[in-house]
């Protein structure tokens, strides 16, 4: 008889909540939809900031990316430019003088001739 009553206790307990359930939802409904409006604020503010951390992050790493290409890029370029002059000397060093200047025009040091203040005019 002791389980006949607690199954009738529960059953009416059961009863009750089912019936009273649209009630205390049409009273908490407001409560729950202005927590959940705030929620839902938090979480497009949270997620907007975090856009913008994103953004800045975004673009702090393609100014680093971009030095870094430029850096190489100016190495790449000292390493051309030596290997070419380095060449150079090379062919210089082993050709014999006067070889890499053109026949019959005079070198730059040789067609230089020191001017003396005499040489100059003033002008009128």
């Amino acid at each position: 008889m002791k389980a006949q009553n607690e199954n009738l206790i529960k059953g009416i307990v059961v009863m009750g909540v089912i019936t009273l359930l649209p009630v205390a939802i049409r009273y908490a409904a407001p409560l729950v939809r202005s927590l959940a409006r705030s929620t839902l604020k938090v979480g497009v503010r949270v997620y907007e900031k975090g856009r913008e951390v994103q953004a800045r992050f975004d673009e702090t790493i393609d100014d680093i990316v971009a030095e870094v290409r430029e850096e190489l890029l100016e190495e790449r370029e000292a390493k051309e430019m030596a290997a070419e002059l380095s060449e150079r000397f090379r062919t210089a060093q082993n050709e014999p003088r006067g070889q890499n200047e053109p026949q019959g025009i005079e070198s730059d040091a040789q067609a230089a001739s020191p001017v003396t203040l005499r040489e100059v005019k003033p002008g009128r």
